[in-house]
Formats: structure tokens, sequence, C-alpha cells
């Protein structure tokens, strides 16, 4: 006889019945629907420790397949009537992370069944609470019901109900151009008329046209280059021209923000400072990189490393902005077209090095963001068995595009639990993933050549003395911060490359930590000089005890004996303190001394640029929003956090409108 919670309630008592449930589940490595409801009901049961074991082991069950447990979990939940008044806040949120994997496309088709009943009671159950998540709110509304929304947001009076029924619609028909563009349940957090107020919002009849009125503004959307292999029937570089051209960033003239994250003035204005003491230390890079050029005479190759280093590569204007005319500009292109079109027996040699360079690069930053990508779509089939179509579509085209042993080597590394609800700007589906692999391999061909031309033919103008300076900014994952010293072949190999090609220019390697002992590229850069390279460190990268003030004189007095120069962006002053802290306290001290680490682990800075796709896989939700409200428009946050930053830089936003220029910006994803 199978007994149900009532009989074995009158029988056993709840603490051995909870040690027996999960010993039958290590043993059996599986559970039956009867062990299920009877663990939904031990996760309700008055005894504090009782209930913490019992959501305990339906959060984290001793199963040889969690997600299916996790899947009859949801089912059980869905068919207990008890559990749509009485869910514990923790399987609440367990069902709204649910939710954030599943999406909007199942929710149309079911959004009226006993599933979408459930979570209005996980959301009944976590009130305003709800709006701590960072939930797609396009795919809640498709589940929960406009009279809980109107209860949630503390819409009692008539006129705001009618603003959110019109908001609503709204919502639902619209369609973010990007994931860093969706709005989510965090960007109603302020927006309730009985809700607390930031610093700088008032309550009023002009509170819903500061708030509600943001979430519904046009996007501004940046349109990402197409990028198509060169060949001789066409120009490429026109084609891209016109993309970059459509990118609104570079053309309009953008004031301050209105709108972020339901912030209040005071935040605003210590936006301004943090942007203000970010465009000094892009002024010192530039600075430094263009003295250095001039006093040596030779050319510059700054590499900036993604993601806390790459800011520092948007401190420079358009190459052909280098050029004291328009004429001399065309005659450097024309010379460098006629380098880049070398008979391929000449390319032969660094042929093997460049499908080295490209299979390392693939490696460490494909392979890792398509595995987990792959893993949550594998998630997702489990929720939303319609979905398995799709993932076995993805799965095909990962096999077909990447080699089959990387891919298993690796597939320990995709098994992040799905619990920890990211943020739709921290997620990348394998379409996009591909997408961006093609497109960096169509951008390598020209690429390297582009590079190589430019340096041989820089050089020969600053020897013969028709420039000042000649810096080639770059920005890339050189090196992996977390991976420590085992990451440190990529960046030897890329120095083979500019050996090989007979270019010899001067690279800066700037890189940031916010650690003061021993950061990890000290380790890598030791690891180099093991092997002979000609590499050093300055300030915290260099063993023999520099300064960072030292820097630019250590390069012009060493840089014939030394190919390769590391060192931070700003100074080597150490003040870590997180981004959220400042936000809180809003205390300008606070960045005495500035450290220019404050950046670490910041998804939404990059969001709509180029260097978005380089941050490391994310597994763990960020609190601040994407995207920015300004002069009644949507904007993703890093398109114009960049503008800002060029703006105070270079004085204009150096617009790209040279071919060549813009086909090296889209490159080195300056862009």
């Amino acid at each position: 006889m199978i007994l149900n919670w009532k009989t074995m309630k009158a029988i056993i008592n709840p603490e051995k019945l909870v040690v027996e449930l999960s010993v039958s589940l290590g043993q059996k490595g599986e559970a039956s629907e009867e062990v299920i409801q009877s663990l939904l009901s031990l996760s309700r049961h008055n005894n504090p420790s009782i209930r913490e074991a019992a959501i305990q082991l339906l959060l984290h069950p001793p199963v040889s397949d969690e997600l299916s447990f996790h899947r009859r979990l949801i089912v059980a939940a869905v068919r207990d009537p008890v559990s749509k008044r009485r869910l514990p806040v923790v399987l609440a949120e367990f069902l709204l992370d649910a939710l954030a994997v599943v999406g909007s496309t199942s929710a149309e088709k079911h959004g009226s069944s006993s599933a979408g009943a459930l979570l209005n009671a996980a959301a009944v159950v976590l009130g305003r609470g709800l709006f701590r998540k960072p939930i797609s709110l396009q795919d809640l509304l498709y589940w929960i019901s406009p009279r809980l929304l109107f209860g949630l947001l503390s819409c009692r009076q008539p006129v705001w109900k009618n603003r959110w029924r019109v908001a609503r619609k709204r919502i639902l028909r619209a369609s973010a151009s990007s994931p860093e563009m969706t709005l989510t349940l965090r960007d109603l957090q302020t927006v309730c008329p009985e809700g607390r107020i930031s610093a700088g919002l008032r309550k009023g009849p002009r509170r819903w046209l500061v708030t509600g009125r943001s979430l519904l503004f046009k996007e501004i959307v940046r349109s990402i280059p197409i990028i198509i292999p060169v060949d001789e029937k066409t120009d490429c570089a026109e084609r891209l021209c016109a993309h970059v051209r459509a990118f609104p960033g570079e053309t309009l003239p953008i004031s301050s923000i209105s709108w972020w994250g339901g912030k209040g003035s005071r935040t605003f204005r210590f936006w301004e400072r943090i942007i203000d003491l970010q465009t000094e230390e892009l002024r010192g890079i530039r600075a430094f990189v263009r003295e250095a050029s001039r006093r040596t005479r030779r050319v510059i190759l700054s590499l900036h490393n993604a993601t806390l280093a790459a800011a520092g590569g948007w401190a420079f204007e358009p190459l052909d902005h280098s050029f004291p005319s328009l004429s001399s500009w065309a005659s450097f292109v024309a010379v460098t077209r006629s380098a880049e079109q070398r008979p391929r027996e000449s390319r032969m040699p660094d042929a093997r090095i460049m499908e080295e360079l490209r299979k390392q690069w693939e490696k460490r930053l494909v392979t890792p963001h398509l595995i987990h990508a792959l893993w949550q779509s594998r998630v997702r089939s489990v929720f939303d068995p319609s979905w398995t179509i799709h993932h076995e579509r993805d799965l095909a085209l990962a096999m077909e595009r990447v080699e089959m042993e990387t891919l298993t080597l690796h597939s320990s590394a995709a098994r992040c639990s799905w619990q920890s609800t990211v943020a739709p700007h921290q997620r990348r589906s394998v379409g996009e993933i591909l997408h961006w692999m093609e497109e960096r391999r169509r951008l390598s061909g020209f690429g390297y050549d582009l590079l190589a031309a430019f340096i041989r033919e820089g050089q020969k103008l600053l020897s013969s003395g028709c420039i000042e300076s000649f810096v080639l900014p770059w920005i890339d994952k050189f090196f992996i911060s977390s991976h420590r010293e085992q990451d440190s072949h990529y960046l030897p190999i890329l120095l083979r490359w500019l050996w090989d090609r007979d270019v010899d220019p001067i690279v800066i390697f700037w890189e940031d930590t916010s650690h003061c002992v021993t950061p990890s590229f000290k380790l890598a850069l030791d690891r180099m000089k093991s092997r002979n390279l000609p590499v050093r460190g300055i300030g915290v990268f260099d063993e023999e005890g520099s300064k960072r003030e030292e820097a630019l004189s250590i390069v012009c007095n060493t840089h014939h004996e030394t190919q390769l120069f590391s060192l931070r962006p700003f100074d080597d002053a150490h003040n870590p303190i997180a981004l959220s802290r400042l936000l809180e306290k809003k205390d300008p001290r606070l960045f005495r001394p500035y450290d220019s680490s404050w950046k670490d682990n910041l998804c939404f800075l990059y969001a709509g640029t180029q260097v978005a796709p380089l941050l490391s896989v994310q597994c763990d939700g960020e609190g601040f929003s994407s995207w920015v409200a300004v002069d009644h428009h949507r904007l993703p946050f890093g398109t114009y956090f960049r503008w800002r930053l060029r703006r105070g830089v270079l004085g204009y936003t150096g617009t790209f409108t040279q071919p060549v220029s813009i086909q090296y910006a889209a490159w080195a994803n300056l862009l």
C-alpha cells in the first residue's frame, strides 16, 4: 500500500520521515511522486528545522538527474492545491527562476493554466520582493494577472490602474531589440505610487512622467556592423561603414541620464563624478602611449585586456584622425592596401601561427560560453518539452562548428546551477555565440593583415618625421585573470606572430587588478620570462619593485630589449570598493585614492558594445540596470558610457567615417 502524507503523518514522526526520505532518494537515485508530495508538505511544517531539511532536499536532491526531479517538483506543486495557498518563500523564488529559464514561449500557451495560478501564488508570497528579481517583465506579464500586478504595485487609484493597463498592453506588444534593452521586474521597483522613492523622486502627478513613461521610451538601437569576407568583388569597407554610421551614439547630441534603474538625481550626480574620474584615467592612457611613441619614434600597439581594462581602448580617435590631412591618410591607405594584397605563397609561413591563434582564442573564449549556453538550453528543454527541437538544433550546430573533443573536455564546466537567475543582458544563446564566432573568423582574415600593414607603414611615417606619434589600440581578452598563470600561452603566440611578420612595435599591455600583492598577470609574466620572452611588468606587475610613476621613462629607456610592457591604467593605488557601496553611500571620499579596479565584474558597463561578448560566463545575477533613458530615448548603458568617455577624452565623439578605419575598429573591438 502506498502511504500518502495524511497516513504517514499519523504513524511516523516528521523528523524520522525526513531522514527516511533522504535515505530513499540517495539509495534509489530518483523520486516517486509520493516522495515529492511528502517533501512539499514537510516544507510547510511548523518546525523550522524540519521545514529547512525538506526544502534542502527539494532544491538539492541526492538524485542522478536533478533536472528531471525539478521538473516533477514543478508538476507536483501545480497539482497541489495547498501549494497555491502556503508556498514557502524559497520555493516561490525557485518557481520564478524556472519561469526565467522557460521564458514567454511556453507562457503564451499556458498563461491561463494551473501553472499560471501557481506563479501568481508565488508572486503573492514574494510581494514587493518580486521586484528584486531580474526576470523579463514581458515574460511575467504573460503569466501574472493584471489585478494581482496592480495590487503588488499598490495601484489603488483609478488613474494609476488606467496608466498600467495601457503600459501593460504596450509592453506586451513591444519586442526588445537586444537582451540589454529588455525590461525586467527590477525596473518596476520605484514606479509604484506608494512604494519607496529614491532621493530626487517625488510623489504626485508628475511621478508617472519621471518613472513609468521611461519604460515606454523609444529605443535608440546600435547597429552592429555586418562583417563580410573581403574579396575582389565586394567593397566590405563601404558596406561596413554604412552600418557604423547608423549608430546614433556616434552622431546624436546626448545629454545626461534622466532614468536609470529607478535611481534619483543624487545617484546621477554621483555618476557624473565617476565618469569624470574614468575620463581622467583614459586621458592618462592616451597621453602615455602617444608620448611614448613620440619619444621612441616607434609604433605603439596598445593592448587593453578585457574586461577590467577594456575601457582604455575607447580613449583613441579613429585612425584617420591621426594624420594631418585626408590626402596623407589616403596615401597611407593606398600603401596599406597594396601591402595587404600579398601573394598567397608569402602568407603560408604565418598561416600556421594565425590558425594557432584562432584555435587558442576560441578555446579560451568561445567554448566556455558555448558549453554554458548548451547546458542552459538543455535545462529549458527539460522544463519545456516544446524546446527540445531547438536544443537538438543548437547541439547539432555547435558540434558542426566546434571540435567535438573540445566540447567533451569542457562539458563538466557547464554544470552551473540554473537556479541563480541572471539578468537578460548576462545571457547568451547558442545562436548568438556561434554568430559571434563566425563574425570574428571572418574579421580575422583581413584584420591581422591590416594590423601588420598599419604597423609597418606607420613606422615608415614615424621614421621620416611625417607624423609625431602612431598608436594602434586593440581590445580583447588577451589574458584570463581567473586562470592565473595557466593562461600564459595566447600572448606569447601573438608576440611570435608579430616577430614573424617582421613588424616590431612596442607592445603596451594594459591590465588592471584589485590585488596589491601577486596579481594574476604577474604570475603569467614570470612564466613568460622563464621562456626567455622579452616582457616586463611595471609597478605592481614588476618583481623588481619599480614604481608606476616611472613607467614612461622605463619604456623609453628599455624598449630596445623589451617587446612588451605591462602596467595598470591609472596608478597602483589600492582602494578596492564595490560600485554598489559607492552608489549607496554616494561619498566621493570613498574614491580617495582613486582605484581604477572599481569596474571589476560589471557587465552592464559594456552592454551594447563589442566588449560585452568578451565577458566571462555569468552565473550570478547583476543588480544594475543595463539600459538608461536619455533625451526621451532608451539606450544600452555601455553605449552611453562609451559615448560619454569618448566625448570627455576627445572633445567630440570621434565619429568613424573612413571605411578602412572602421574595418580596423571592428576587428579590434573598439566599437
